[in-house]
């Protein structure tokens, strides 16, 4: 897998590490899912979208691969 094959990273909420920090570089964006926690605790960055659960993710991942901007998919509905 090559870093142009990633379109975006899907991540628990408090799980930071080196694919992250790869795609924050990259600019690729980063979906970390309230829901799905781990033990660990890390701090989450600023930059990365929330989401309350793998459905809210599915969903968002298919808003920006039809070219619907991150922004416009956060707020509430």
């Amino acid at each position: 897998i090559n870093v142009r094959d990633v379109s975006c990273l899907v991540t628990p909420v408090g799980c930071v590490g080196i694919p992250h920090k790869a795609c924050l570089e990259q600019g690729i964006p980063i979906i970390a899912v309230k829901a799905n926690t781990t033990v660990l605790n890390d701090k989450m960055p600023e930059e990365f979208i929330f989401v309350e659960n793998y459905l809210e993710a599915a969903g968002m991942i298919a808003g920006m691969r039809a070219g619907i901007s991150i922004d416009s998919m956060k707020g509430k509905l």
